[in-house]
């Protein structure tokens, strides 16, 4: 048997999106795959004649074959276009981007920590009231539809991927944190000195698995719902739902992510998604201090004697978060004169009233980046107390990596309070403020009279510290305007001195 001839047949592969392109193997095919081989063969043989005589035979035979040459020729142009063609249909799917950002004041989430409630064993916070999670109930951030227009090939038509009807809802993501406790002895806790004591927390200051918490979905109806931008003024105030799925909180390593689902440019079911690291719960303290007021010409303490100042309740506080006076929104107010905040207190025999909000923020925008904060008292009657202010890096509850083997096992807290470490891994836990004895927050304010207008007064515990409480009333109730304001009000007017 001897090949006498022999060619390929060929086959111009298509490709939509690069008709022209010739692959490099085939350029001596023309571009054109070898899909088979096509010969002839010479066949000799031996034939019997007549009278028992044989004689030798020689025929053309055609042939058709598939070698591994064309195997190669048809792996050489099918799976880069498979990968390529998989690669385009995946980055089709997952092309939708939104962007999310906190509102100017940077505050995502408020909500009053001093509502009662409990811890039950499994490390989640319980409202006393229904059973439910203690958690934030309302998100209120800013989002904008990010995705890319996409170029059609060939024609080079440009089609830009708007949005038109669908669903928009938000799912926070976290872990927890079991030490904590309605009254923050679970916390790691500092106090004037800068000592930091540990908590006594077996099961761990975070939980192994992440968790989720989902909104109620909003509904688009338009480009004008989600805009399309690249700046950030294209961006449109949301406010979320999480009534029936509250965000812990105890919760750490959060993250806000907001998924929109529906048309988006040709497509009728397109997916768009935008995710934002927060900070976790920050506690924001403000308590009654009347049993002692300071004055400005010695720059001291000095103890409610009833000559200067009677002790007073307040008849409502107004706590607000922004830069200054003009661009601090209201976030919380709390006005009763039957309970809670609303009642003088003497040290020592009765505790006093103190509000303790917990808020998400987001992350400061440089290393020296505070949060500010307002506290606006009001009193049904002069002598009137001033607003006072205070500042705070926001709480860092944050792990650098998701998941910790017994070979890289959870290491120790560190403080993150300029910043996030560098090293990993590693696990940033900021302490709660101690302050006459009791854990009062992150940030904290003293509500208290002055001899004079100015700057807050020195530290309630510089020495001489001023006398430990035997313990604290959180104010049940109040109104988080943050979540029942359609549009945040700015922050009140302090009362003339």
């Amino acid at each position: 048997v001897r090949v006498v001839s022999a060619s390929y047949l060929t086959f111009k592969s298509l490709d939509n999106v690069a008709p022209n392109y010739v692959d490099p193997t085939l350029a001596p095919f023309g571009g054109k795959t070898p899909v088979l081989l096509r010969g002839a063969v010479l066949v000799g043989g031996f034939a019997s004649g007549g009278f028992g005589g044989f004689g030798l035979t020689i025929s053309s035979a055609p042939f058709h074959g598939y070698t591994y040459a064309n195997m190669r020729y048809t792996a050489d142009v099918a799976i880069p276009r498979a990968i390529g063609y998989s690669t385009g249909m995946i980055n089709f799917f997952f092309r939708g981007k939104l962007t999310v950002d906190p509102i100017a004041q940077r505050v995502f989430a408020v909500m009053n920590q001093g509502d009662p409630h409990t811890m039950n064993a499994d490390g989640y916070p319980i409202r006393t009231s229904n059973g439910q999670i203690f958690g934030f109930e309302k998100i209120r951030l800013r989002v904008r539809n990010s995705t890319d227009p996409i170029t059609e090939s060939g024609t080079n038509t440009v089609v830009p991927q708007t949005v038109d009807t669908g669903k928009l809802v938000a799912v926070a993501r976290y872990h927890r944190n079991p030490c904590y406790k309605p009254d923050l002895t679970g916390e790691r806790i500092v106090d004037f000195n800068n000592t930091l004591t540990e908590p006594n927390c077996p099961q761990g200051m975070r939980t192994n698995f992440q968790e989720i918490s989902v909104s109620a979905p909003l509904t688009i109806s338009g480009n004008a719902d989600l805009p399309f931008g690249t700046e950030i003024n294209a961006s449109i105030e949301k406010v979320f739902d999480f009534t029936s799925d509250p965000i812990p909180v105890n919760a750490t390593d959060l993250f806000i992510q907001v998924v929109y689902r529906g048309q988006l440019g040709e497509e009728t079911d397109g997916i768009a998604v935008g995710i934002v690291d927060t900070q976790e719960p920050t506690i924001v303290g403000a308590w009654n201090n009347t049993d002692h007021y300071y004055s400005n010409v010695g720059f001291n303490w000095l103890i409610q004697n009833g000559t200067n100042f009677a002790h007073r309740g307040i008849d409502s506080l107004s706590i607000c978060s922004g830069g200054g006076l003009s661009s601090s929104v209201l976030l919380y107010r709390y006005a009763s004169p039957q309970d809670g905040f609303n009642i003088s207190f003497l040290n020592g025999t009765l505790n006093p009233g103190i509000v303790r909000l917990a808020l998400i923020n987001g992350k400061p925008p440089t290393s020296t980046s505070n949060q500010a904060y307002r506290m606006v008292p009001a009193l049904n009657a002069p002598p009137f107390m001033q607003q006072r202010s205070t500042q705070s890096r926001g709480q860092l509850r944050q792990a650098s990596q998701e998941i910790f083997t017994t070979s890289v096992p959870l290491p120790a807290p560190v403080l993150c309070e300029s910043g996030e470490p560098t090293t990993t891994p590693y696990w940033c836990f900021d302490p709660i403020k101690r302050r006459r004895g009791q854990p009062i927050g992150n940030a904290l304010q003293p509500m208290y009279f002055a001899t004079g207008a100015g700057s807050n007064a020195t530290d309630v515990d510089l020495p001489p510290a001023l006398p430990v409480y035997s313990g604290l009333r959180p104010v049940v109730g109040g109104t988080v305007n943050f979540n029942t304001d359609a549009v945040l009000m700015g922050c009140p007017a302090p009362q003339v001195q």
